[in-house]
């Protein structure tokens, strides 16, 4: 195996929710977010964790939790209401 030549790039992970350097693993090594990936709910693009839309359609990422039926506020990508059992 021959030994690399030339200049070696680093890139350092830059954290979505305080702008600091991450490190490299699976949450923010200063405020603890979560680092990652989520898909886009309508193009099906890669979005980072923390954006509210995507930066490759526009699209909102995170849709509504409010129950229409009593108006509890569920968590993302819960598919029933925690409260009363309503289809999301």
């Amino acid at each position: 195996m021959k030994p690399l030549k030339g200049k070696i790039e680093t890139r350092t992970t830059v954290c979505p929710k305080c702008g600091k350097p991450a490190g490299s693993g699976k949450f923010c090594n200063y405020c603890g977010a979560p680092l990652g990936t989520q898909r886009c709910p309508n193009c099906g693009a890669q979005v980072a964790l923390g954006l509210k839309f995507c930066g490759e359609c526009g699209s909102p990422m995170q849709k509504s939790g409010k129950c229409p039926n009593c108006g509890y506020e569920n968590e993302p990508g819960m598919k029933f209401c925690g409260e009363c059992g309503t289809k999301l």
